[in-house]
């Protein structure tokens, strides 16, 4: 039934799966119309999960891709400062996201914007390490969002910022 795909792999297969294989974590499914909306622990475990060092000490067995887990916390409405300072380290940490499928679903919800930001820190934090060919392949990324900018300004997933924050 997995096989045929009329069962989900749940979340415990899917971590063993990974681990006997030796796969990435980009190697675990997408889900191209996953409108969850996770809570800031939710994030917080899976970020430490794909061992994000600020909140390693919550590892779980949540299994998402970084790419989706990317893709939910630009897609929220309000994150902590914590996580959003935490979401460059994912295309950082794995440069090897599927960009096709992130870019696909970034452009539909109108979040375009938040991730060539995001990617653009990314390429700064490699490029001060000395990281120049990753520094040049996550700024080609952001060339790429570049001719599907939106003109209206946005906040990095925290709407609820007053007007003179915002300013």
């Amino acid at each position: 039934m997995l096989e045929r795909g009329s069962r989900p792999v749940s979340d415990d297969l899917m971590s063993d799966v990974l681990r006997v294989f030796s796969l990435p974590p980009t190697a675990r499914p997408l889900e191209s119309h996953h409108n969850a909306r996770f809570g800031e622990e939710l994030f917080k475990k899976a970020l430490g999960e794909l061992g994000y060092p600020g909140f390693a000490y919550l590892k779980s067995r949540l299994c998402l891709n970084p790419a989706q887990l990317l893709l939910l916390a630009l897609d929220s409405d309000d994150l902590d400062a914590r996580l959003a300072e935490a979401l460059p380290w994912l295309p950082f940490h794995f440069p090897d996201l599927d960009w096709g499928w992130l870019t696909t679903e970034t452009k539909s919800r109108d979040r375009q914007n938040r991730l060539a930001y995001v990617t653009l820190l990314a390429s700064d934090v490699a490029q001060s390490r000395g990281e120049a060919e990753l520094a040049e392949s996550l700024r080609s990324r952001v060339a790429s969002l570049e001719r599907s900018r939106l003109a209206n300004e946005d906040t990095l997933a925290k709407n609820s910022m007053s007007q003179a924050e915002r300013k």
